[in-house]
């Protein structure tokens, strides 16, 4: 898998989910070794599903 950002190499990893560790819940995500950008199901949601902010020009 390339990276989105860079074309670099991707790397898969387990993330821990942060808003409950007791639970002990782990994610499958990827990892740039190049770049460090971060792609896992929870990301790829929000992009889907948050419409982006619209660019403004600082004058």
């Amino acid at each position: 898998m390339r990276c989105q950002r860079c074309s670099g190499y991707m790397v898969q990893e387990w993330f821990s989910e942060f808003y409950d560790r007791r639970r002990g819940d782990h994610i499958q995500g990827w990892r740039c070794i190049n770049c460090g950008h971060l792609f896992d199901p929870v990301i790829l949601h929000r992009q889907r599903t948050t419409p982006a902010a619209p660019m403004t020009l600082d004058t």
